[in-house]
């Protein structure tokens, strides 16, 4: 079925030198301030042209037909904005590209389904754990679906992996839980 009017329309990415919390640039120059309206699928955004030697703020503020809701910085019902998204993560994948992530906010009536994958960077262990590191070994995407790997493993485009790829699982301390993961990476 269609979702109810108002549910999650999207999200709005601020990466910006300045600590300001209103979303937008306002006219700066892009390697200072870059801001996008993301659709309701994206979860994570590559910002790349940053300024080495600057100190940058991300924000992540969701909307839906209403309103905006609040922003989510690093760190409803269908007729009201949405709240703040959650799990809102950094990663500095080059010394001059950042990568966000995040989760839609609770009551966004987006993924009826439930979220069943989420992404991080982690590097693959010498020992088949999963270390908080990025890394060229790194997994892209990961699923807490407890399916067999063959069944489950899928890129961030919900693909399956790509030649060369294989599938690993374990499971990774999230927040206190322990979450069964799944992604592909390069075995090599």
């Amino acid at each position: 079925p269609a979702p109810p009017t108002g549910t999650l329309g999207g999200y709005y990415l601020k990466v910006s030198t300045s600590s300001a919390m209103s979303m937008g640039c306002g006219g700066a120059p892009r390697s200072s301030c870059f801001f996008e309206k993301l659709p309701a699928h994206a979860l994570s955004r590559r910002v790349e042209g940053l300024t080495g030697g600057y100190v940058y703020y991300v924000a992540v503020q969701a909307f839906n037909d209403f309103a905006a809701g609040p922003p989510a910085e690093r760190a409803t019902n269908v007729t009201s904005p949405p709240t703040a998204v959650a799990g809102l993560s950094v990663v500095l994948v080059d010394h001059l590209v950042l990568r966000a992530e995040w989760a839609p906010p609770p009551d966004s009536g987006v993924f009826a389904r439930g979220v069943d994958y989420f992404s991080v960077q982690v590097r693959v262990g010498d020992n088949g754990t999963f270390d908080s590191c990025p890394g060229p070994e790194a997994l892209r995407c990961f699923s807490t679906l407890e399916l067999p790997p063959e069944l489950n493993c899928r890129s961030c485009a919900e693909e399956t992996c790509v030649p060369g790829e294989v599938c690993f699982s374990a499971e990774m301390d999230v927040e206190g839980n322990r979450v069964p993961l799944m992604g592909c990476a390069d075995p090599s």
